[in-house]
């Protein structure tokens, strides 16, 4: 039987202008009730998180497309000649035990100056791109790499001296 000849034959059982008396009662307390809105904190932070970092990661790239880098403010005859500097100054100090060095009293001295020049070489980089003569700048910053480079080999040298001298004292006559 097809639902509209169920319908037809049923109709004066169908029609009614008001529900039974009683059904509401019946069915409500089958119903579930509608699930609470529940707000998702995770999706709140993340919005937040996004609203404060994409004005501030904006400021920062327009801040770094209007001052020059270092290496920009540098001419390229420096960079290559920092290069090298750099490559010396690193070979010099994997062959330079640092534990003698703390250890040996008589040479406190240089790591006093070493930190010196660091701290130097620090402002003066900090300079760079602030109006500062750029030719000032690279005497500072070779003066900074020689004077550091004769630092350490006078301290490799010292080092050496001091172990053949301790290799001598050790020979029993």
């Amino acid at each position: 039987m097809s639902i509209k000849k169920h319908i037809d034959k049923n109709r004066s059982d169908l029609d009614f202008s008001e529900a039974p008396s009683g059904l509401w009662e019946s069915i409500r307390d089958r119903i579930k009730p509608p699930p609470k809105k529940r707000i998702a904190y995770g999706w709140v932070a993340a919005i937040l998180v996004l609203a404060l970092a994409i004005p501030l990661m904006w400021k920062l790239e327009i801040k770094d497309q209007q001052s020059p880098s270092q290496n920009q403010a540098l001419p390229s005859s420096f960079l290559i000649l920092e290069k090298n500097y750099s490559k010396e100054l690193d070979s010099l100090q994997s062959r330079i035990s640092l534990v003698e060095l703390e250890n040996d009293q008589s040479l406190h001295w240089v790591m006093g100056e070493l930190s010196a020049l660091e701290s130097i070489n620090t402002k003066y980089r900090a300079d760079i791109g602030k109006g500062v003569p750029k030719e000032e700048l690279v005497k500072v910053l070779i003066d900074y790499y020689e004077k550091r480079l004769h630092l350490l080999i006078r301290i490799e040298r010292e080092l050496k001296r001091k172990e053949k001298h301790q290799s001598h004292e050790n020979i029993i006559l």
